[in-house]
């Protein structure tokens, strides 16, 4: 594993994540680009990873289902409660975990309503 602060693709104005090139990306909690060789699977996922991919795929589904108010609002809320993630990563926690007192608290913070417009 290597860790970029900066480097090459921060100068081409780049917010690597996900595949690329061989390589897979992503962005640390500290803002460090960290990256390795992309590793293939050996063999095709289990029934629970099966579930468990399921469950992410359709939490991205609703949240590209959502409004843009909607989702403005979500990421506002993950913003305001100094959150260390995104507005669609607290969707998606929210809809896989599905724990109402966390997201009720999280309301109370930033007086936001979520829950109830959820489904605009």
């Amino acid at each position: 594993m290597a860790i970029v602060k900066g480097g090459m693709y921060k100068i081409w104005g780049m917010n690597t994540q996900g595949d690329f090139a061989g390589y897979t990306f992503y962005t640390d909690r500290f803002k460090n680009l960290v990256f390795f060789d992309k590793a293939p699977p050996l063999n095709p996922g289990t029934p629970l990873q099966m579930v468990y991919r399921n469950k992410f795929r359709l939490a991205a589904l609703s949240w590209n289902a959502l409004s843009m108010e909607v989702r403005r609002d979500w990421e506002l809320a993950s913003q305001r409660a100094h959150l260390l993630c995104t507005g669609y990563n607290l969707w998606t926690w929210w809809r896989i975990k599905n724990d109402r007192d966390t997201i009720q608290t999280v309301e109370r913070q930033t007086g936001l309503r979520l829950l109830d417009r959820e489904r605009e």
